[in-house]
């Protein structure tokens, strides 16, 4: 399994995938860096854990979701990222905030994991983030 834990990196993802690598996370949009960074460690901790690549690109998701920031009355958080593609972004590369929330998400960007094809018949339908 190989990570391109940057931006734009889903060409060369399907380059690695097409020379034999078996499972590439990639980003198929700008990412945000401290979003990519959480990735990265989340994907790291469940393969740790004994996850497989797809459970651990699974859980590394959740991770990334999972992180708050002080909402902005300063009486508790909220999230701070939502996996989306910074072009959907407004200013500062953040989301039109959701109910209750005085400034939006920031754009994380869009992980994605690519499979060999033999390894992708095993698998239930993909969600839209899973290439």
């Amino acid at each position: 399994c190989v990570m391109l834990n940057g931006c734009d990196s889903l060409d060369l993802g399907m380059k690695l995938i097409d020379a034999g690598v078996p499972y590439v996370i990639c980003f198929e949009t700008l990412a945000y860096d401290e979003a990519a960074l959480w990735l990265c460690v989340g994907f790291v901790r469940a393969i740790a854990q004994g996850h497989g690549p797809r459970g651990a690109f699974e859980a590394a998701r959740a991770v990334v979701r999972a992180i708050t920031t002080r909402s902005s009355n300063g009486r508790g958080f909220v999230p701070k990222f939502e996996l989306a593609s910074p072009d959907d972004a407004g200013e500062r590369g953040r989301l039109p905030p959701a109910a209750g929330e005085a400034a939006g998400r920031i754009a994380a960007g869009l992980p994605c994991l690519l499979m060999r094809p033999h390894l992708s018949s095993e698998m239930p339908a993909p969600d839209p983030h899973l290439i």
